[in-house]
């Protein structure tokens, strides 16, 4: 999911995998590591990977990870 001033978009798993660059991490935080990653129009983007996709089921982490984003 990509949120901008512009447009908010949902990317495929595969998409994701071919833009991650995984050998330039960028931090972590709460829910997971953030890495570098380039979009096949050479938008840089900052994707964050989550350590576990189950966690993601819980309503709270939802919950969570979506004010997270609101913050960005």
């Amino acid at each position: 999911l990509i949120v901008s001033s512009f447009a908010i978009r949902d990317f495929s798993e595969e998409e994701i995998e071919a833009a991650i660059d995984r050998n330039r991490r960028l931090g972590a935080g709460g829910f997971g590591e953030v890495y570098y990653g380039q979009l096949p129009d050479t938008t840089e983007v900052a994707i964050k990977v989550w350590p576990e996709a189950g966690n993601l089921a819980t309503g709270e982490v939802a919950k969570d990870m979506l004010n997270e984003l609101a913050v960005i």
